[in-house]
């Protein structure tokens, strides 16, 4: 067929080359010349994997061209998909482009004998095909729906970043066409394919396109919500949850030849919230629309507000840690998923103005593909771009990993300790392993893990010094009228797993070193003040083979907090160690 696709983002382009791959004669229009050009040179105007190549080999056999002159492409078309964009605009939905669309349409069509059908691809709200869409081109054309052309609407279900392997390989098309006609003339454009096809009207057509995004991103807000949660229960990792939940039969067949988790358990794990182009705006569209109808969306409302503060939790996690003023802190991922190089609704643009509010003294983002886009947006006027991810990490006090780009799952926990002055990840996506970077020296915090309870790796060595004198308490205590004095005890977990006790009186005697405690080769377990003398401790120890009590955690923002701490000790009387077999450490109630 010769088909006509009017507008060229990341749908019609991709709707256009797909096609055109299938052996169609495909004309891409768009008003704007530069566009154009680029297109007809084989450069896409957007990244997708595979676009590229694509566009390539069909300019060289010319089955795909594009042009500003729409009265010609529809001439000389059988078809005309409307590919272009449905912005919302304070929650609803701005059909400014796609009327503006369909009167140009109209005006070719008043002037052509053969039929030809019309399909409305854009995401549209149901009764926008039927209404404003229809009436512009019978206005513009004089001609009804139904003489001498028909009107359908073809939702697509494209993933951004992966569009072109989504439309080679669709699980589903669906048409809502005006009549038996319409439609049956329209699926020639699909009788290549051998998905399922559903038949339909325009409103249910539009409807299932809503409902399809709006249930991704509620799968998207329900797993935050449960990785909040997770956050709160000390010990209790999300991922594990996930992994779990994923093995139920109807998220993993358990008959199938070929065992794997359905690709909707993808949208079934917990991050910073969904971005882009379709789920922020269809589903605030969907939800402006059950208003004006007078329904009740309760459900909606939760999935935008939980995507809404999701990406305020990495500054909460940083702040916890440290105060964020006259810090260097690194922004890896700026992209809202990793393969596109859409910021539209990216968790990095509410994170980032937020870093701001927090008069960070050098805030460096790095993506491998966002950043031509990002310099040119004004939320980014403030941000240093870095060539490369470890330009970005360098002299950095904290880091937060926004994007799963492979690049970055590739960081090990070495090269942030290497790379960083204070290594400190916040990982939005969780991507890392908490163990590994503790190993290392690096403090991780991340979405749906508080690592509130640790567990010693057996046979650590837990050292008391011996003392001439029983320490006092005032000598073991951190005075409180000054928090932002050194503390006066500590234990600390060397990389090795060897667990060590310091105190003032300690680094006296021996000249051990409070930096030397905090320095790179060491992960901080518990810094503390002691409400009972260390001897005390010790003793007790020695003879119960366990100790457990409340110790005063001071953290690095000088918070002192209580937690109750259990452990379990071998005593060996040769040496006078003490073995820690496990230390459990919980806030106290």
């Amino acid at each position: 067929m010769n088909i006509s696709i009017v507008g060229t983002g990341y749908v019609g382009l991709v709707t256009g080359s797909c096609l055109a791959e299938r052996g169609h004669s495909v004309t891409c229009i768009d008003v704007r010349p530069e566009v154009v050009a680029e297109i007809n040179a084989g450069r896409p105007t957007i990244h997708e994997i595979g676009l590229d190549e694509l566009l390539g080999t069909l300019r060289r056999n010319g089955t795909l061209v594009a042009t500003t002159d729409t009265h010609g492409a529809i001439h000389s078309s059988e078809a005309t998909l409307i590919c272009v964009g449905t912005p919302t605009v304070d929650g609803r939905m701005d059909i400014s482009q796609i009327v503006a669309a369909a009167e140009t349409i109209g005006e070719a069509l008043s002037s052509k004998s053969e039929y030809h059908v019309v399909a409305v691809k854009s995401t549209v709200l149901p009764g926008t095909t039927e209404g404003p869409v229809k009436e512009a081109i019978e206005r513009r054309s004089g001609k009804k729906a139904g003489d001498g052309w028909g009107l359908c609407m073809n939702p697509e279900f494209l993933r951004e970043g992966r569009a072109v392997e989504d439309f080679r390989s669709p699980d589903r098309v669906v048409v809502g066409a005006t009549d038996k006609k319409t439609a049956d003339d329209f699926l020639k454009v699909y009788a290549d394919f051998s998905c399922p096809k559903l038949v339909t009207t325009l409103r249910t057509a539009e409807m299932i396109k809503y409902v399809s995004n709006s249930l991704l991103a509620t799968l998207i807000s329900f797993s935050n919500e449960i990785g909040n949660l997770c956050s709160d229960i000390p010990g209790l990792d999300a991922r594990e949850v996930w992994k779990g939940v994923h093995l139920d039969r109807r998220l993993t067949p358990v008959d199938s030849q070929q065992r794997g988790p359905a690709r909707v358990t993808e949208y079934i794990w917990h991050g910073l919230g969904f971005g882009g182009s379709c789920f922020p705006k269809d589903v605030s569209a969907i939800r402006t629309f059950g208003r004006t109808i007078g329904a009740k969306t309760r459900v909606l409302d939760a999935v935008l507000d939980i995507n809404e503060e999701q990406p305020r939790r990495m500054v909460a996690l940083l702040e916890k840690e440290m105060s964020l003023s006259g810090k260097r802190v690194a922004v890896l991922g700026l992209a809202f998923k990793p393969s596109t190089d859409d910021l539209r609704e990216s968790p990095a643009l509410p994170l980032i103005a937020e870093l701001l509010k927090k008069n960070v003294a050098t805030l460096v983002a790095h993506d491998p593909v966002a950043m031509p886009h990002a310099r040119t947006r004004p939320e980014f006027a403030n941000v240093c771009f870095a060539k490369h991810w470890k330009e970005a990490l360098q002299d950095c006090d904290a880091c937060c990993v926004v994007t799963s780009w492979p690049e970055y799952v590739a960081i090990t926990p070495g090269e942030f300790a290497k790379l960083m002055r204070n290594p400190l990840v916040v990982d939005g996506r969780g991507m890392f392993d908490p163990v590994q970077f503790a190993s290392a020296g690096v403090t991780w915090r991340g979405i749906g893990y508080t690592p509130e309870v640790f567990q010693a790796r057996p046979h650590c060595s837990l050292l008391f010094e011996d003392r001439n004198r029983q320490e006092s308490q005032d000598e073991c205590m951190v005075k409180k009228s000054s928090p932002d004095r050194n503390i006066e005890a500590m234990i600390v977990r060397d990389q090795d797993g060897t667990i060590r006790y310091w105190s003032k009186e300690a680094e006296l005697m021996y000249g051990w070193t409070h930096q030397e405690v905090l320095g790179a080769r060491t992960h901080h377990l518990l810094g503390t003040q002691f409400p009972a003398p260390l001897a005390a401790i010790e003793k007790a120890a020695r003879k119960e083979k366990t100790w457990q009590g409340q110790l005063i955690h001071k953290r690095r923002d000088g918070a002192l907090v209580t937690v109750q701490s259990h452990w379990k000790i071998q005593h060996n009387p040769k040496n006078r160690s003490l073995t820690v077999i496990e230390i459990n450490v919980e806030k106290a109630a």
